[in-house]
């Protein structure tokens, strides 16, 4: 059996991407069980967000504007 400790040791060495990857595959490896509404329900949102950029009924936003926005928001009492 292989040493957890170790195992970690040596994923801490890894680049971030490789990092990223292994803790992605990690993740997966846990959530063995699927929740089919709530997947339907998350393929149906996309869908319409989707329609809604397609149809120009909304607009894509900057990241750092919008993160921008939040933390001044977050700031005032």
């Amino acid at each position: 059996m292989a040493d957890p400790a170790r195992i970690l040791d040596e994923a801490l060495d890894l680049t971030a991407g490789e990092r990223a990857r292994v803790a992605r595959a990690l993740i997966e490896s846990l959530d063995t069980s699927t929740d089919e509404e709530a997947d339907a329900l998350w393929v149906t949102e996309v869908r319409a967000r989707l329609d809604a950029l397609a149809a120009g009924t909304v607009e894509l936003a900057d990241w750092d504007a919008v993160r921008d926005r939040l933390r001044a928001k977050s700031k005032k009492p």
